[in-house]
C-alpha cells in the first residue's frame, strides 16, 4: 500500500476507481491493463476503429507488414476480433478480408513473400489448398521426396521407357497404367455381362 506520510492513502487516478494506488498513478487492476493494452481502459481503446485496432498490432517495413501480436506455433499471426467474444482468426486472413474483400469459397490466402506473419494484403493471393501446399515448404519437401524415388510403389523402374508425366507434371509408371487399364476393362466387361443377364432374366420371367 502506498500512502502519504501525513495523509490518507493515494487512490487510483482512473475516474471513479477508489482502489489504492500501486504504480504509475493507477491501482493494480488498471496498471496491469495499461501494461497489457497500452490504456487503463483495457481491451480495445474505445476511440479506435476496427482497422486502426488491427493496424496498431502491425509493424510496416519496406515490404512486409509484420504482425506484432500473438504468433502461433506454425509462425502465423493470431488476431482476436473485437466484440466477437474472443474469436481468433489468422491475422493474414483478417487483413485480406478488410483490405481486399471476402476470401472466395474453396480458396485461402497464400503468402507470396513466404513470411508467415506478414499481413501486407499485396503479399496475399487467394489460391486453392493444393496450390498453397505446392508453393509452400510442405510442397517443396514432398516434391523433393518424389524426385528421389527411383521406382514406383510396385517396384517398377522409373526410366525414360517406363515413365511419362500427366498434365499435373507427376510421373506415371507405364506398366502400372497398363495393368490398371486391363483391370478396368475386365471389370467393365463383367459388369456389362451381368447387366445383360439381369435384363434377359427380366424379359423371360413369368408375369404374376
Amino acid at each position: 500500500m502506498v500512502a502519504h506520510k501525513n495523509g490518507p492513502p493515494r487512490l487510483c487516478s482512473f475516474g471513479g476507481c477508489m482502489a489504492i494506488h500501486q504504480a504509475k498513478s493507477f491501482c493494480q487492476r488498471h496498471y496491469l491493463k495499461l501494461l497489457r493494452y497500452g490504456t487503463p481502459f483495457g481491451g480495445r481503446p474505445h476511440y479506435l476503429s476496427d482497422i486502426d485496432h488491427f493496424m496498431s498490432k502491425v509493424e510496416k517495413t519496406d515490404s512486409c507488414w509484420l504482425w506484432k501480436g500473438t504468433i502461433d506455433r506454425k509462425g502465423y499471426g493470431q488476431y482476436t476480433i473485437p466484440r466477437s467474444g474472443g474469436k481468433k482468426v489468422g491475422a493474414h486472413r483478417y487483413a485480406y478480408q478488410i483490405f481486399k474483400g471476402m476470401i472466395p469459397q474453396g480458396r485461402e490466402p497464400d503468402h507470396l513473400c513466404r513470411v508467415r506473419h506478414c499481413c501486407n494484403p499485396e503479399h496475399l493471393e487467394a489460391v486453392t489448398r493444393s496450390e498453397n501446399l505446392r508453393r509452400g515448404l510442405v510442397g517443396h519437401k514432398i516434391a523433393e521426396i518424389q524426385r528421389l524415388k527411383t521406382h514406383c510403389p510396385q517396384r517398377h523402374l522409373y526410366d525414360d521407357t517406363n515413365t511419362y508425366r500427366n498434365p499435373d507434371g507427376k510421373r506415371v509408371c507405364r506398366q502400372c497404367a497398363r495393368e490398371h487399364g486391363r483391370v478396368y476393362d475386365r471389370t467393365k466387361r463383367k459388369s456389362n455381362r451381368q447387366a445383360k443377364a439381369d435384363a434377359s432374366a427380366g424379359r423371360t420371367s413369368p408375369s404374376c
